[in-house]
């Protein structure tokens, strides 16, 4: 901006934006990382019960992982037990556990060292971090933007059939996230209990396992129904995961979770409400499923602070062509403001049979009470 004196001389002003601060999420991430070309370890086993790694390889990328654990379209793979299961990391030699494979050596008078699907034989593990959700994994996508997190979503191998013991058709898949570095097995578990708060809990918890494998993106037929989403945004901070992780942990002994800062300042949360105002531009929150999830995970993104999770709840409602007004969304009783506030959020997050059905009722009552209002 320019302005003249009364010589005919000018002043320019310089305007600057205002700096913001950065989101209360910005911390767990690094931009730094290339996803395309951080290296990525995978050891590759023939199937479900399989126990020794039939290929261990490096992709080198995000694009070139997912053509290995998430190829599109998913494969027909007619037997579960044939699909590839994966560990993301890297086998070390030593003693076999498994009584069967070391008999069938000793036989043959081979050594009893080697590599096997075992919590001894992991050496590292990352930088692609897989997680199992037995729920409507994709509506992990709402938590996943917002902590902006680089991510895919891809659906498992019952996905849209009915399991057994179950009245409606599985939605459960995989997330694939990606830290900045690979980490040990002592530093996996803290970190999956970050990444797990962080996105709102639920998460199967055996998960915390290092050995656990991940099965491929397959479908049981030609008709099969299956999905995968990417989702673009940043690697994860190993060292800042690890560290809200290990703040956790006495939390798992009893009580409440310790909290890693309830208060948000006011710069951070107008640049928060703006890329919630944005994603919802992009991406509407007409979806009952996703409105559900997306007020989980503004909660999950303002621990503590009940106003500020529904301001950013309430600004992406906005963009929907179904929003009512705020005026009309009740903070109590079966509505998605109602896990804002605490009262049942913990049912959101809950991975036993008991919160699951708690979960389910919860749904139940916000699909009545939501109806009143038009929200969907």
């Amino acid at each position: 901006m320019s302005a003249t004196n009364a010589d005919g001389t000018e002043n320019v002003v310089f305007l600057h934006p205002a700096a913001t601060e950065p989101s209360p999420t910005a911390q767990y991430l690094d931009q730094s990382v290339d996803i395309e070309a951080i290296p990525i370890p995978i050891a590759r086993f023939p199937g479900l019960m399989g126990i020794v790694p039939e290929q261990e390889t490096v992709c080198l990328g995000r694009t070139a992982l997912l053509k290995e654990i998430a190829p599109e379209p998913a494969p027909v793979v007619e037997r579960k037990d044939r699909v590839r299961y994966y560990i993301a990391g890297t086998l070390k030699e030593a003693e076999l556990k498994n009584q069967t494979l070391r008999e069938r050596r000793l036989k043959k008078g081979q050594s009893t060292v080697g590599k096997q699907r075992s919590g001894a034989h992991i050496d590292t593990l990352g930088p692609a971090f897989l997680l199992d959700d037995d729920g409507d994994v994709f509506a992990r996508e709402v938590g996943l933007r917002a902590l902006g997190a680089a991510a895919v979503i891809y659906s498992s191998y019952s996905f849209g059939f009915v399991k057994e013991g179950a009245s409606e058709p599985s939605r459960g898949g995989r997330v694939v996230l990606l830290l900045n570095r690979a980490v040990s097995v002592l530093e996996y578990g803290p970190i999956w209990d970050a990444i797990n708060h962080l996105l709102d809990g639920g998460f199967d918890e055996h998960g915390r396992s290092s050995a656990l494998c991940y099965g491929r993106h397959a479908r049981r037929n030609d008709q099969a129904p299956f999905q995968r989403l990417i989702i673009d945004g940043a690697a994860l901070d190993a060292d800042a995961l690890l560290e809200l992780g290990k703040s956790l942990r006495p939390a798992r002994g009893g009580g409440a979770p310790k909290q890693p800062g309830n208060a948000i300042r006011k710069g951070a949360l107008i640049e928060v409400l703006e890329r919630a105002t944005l994603m919802g531009k992009v991406r509407a929150s007409d979806d009952y499923g996703e409105w559900i999830a997306g007020a989980a995970a503004f909660k999950r993104a303002f621990p503590g602070n009940t106003e500020a999770a529904f301001q950013c709840f309430d600004a992406w409602s906005a963009c929907s062509t179904k929003y009512p007004g705020s005026r009309v969304a009740p903070r109590r009783g079966g509505h998605p403001c109602h896990i804002l506030t605490g009262a049942e959020g913990r049912f959101i997050g809950g991975s036993s049979s008991r919160e699951r059905r708690c979960r389910s009722d919860l749904a139940k009552r916000c699909r009545a009470d939501t109806a009143k209002y038009t929200r969907c």
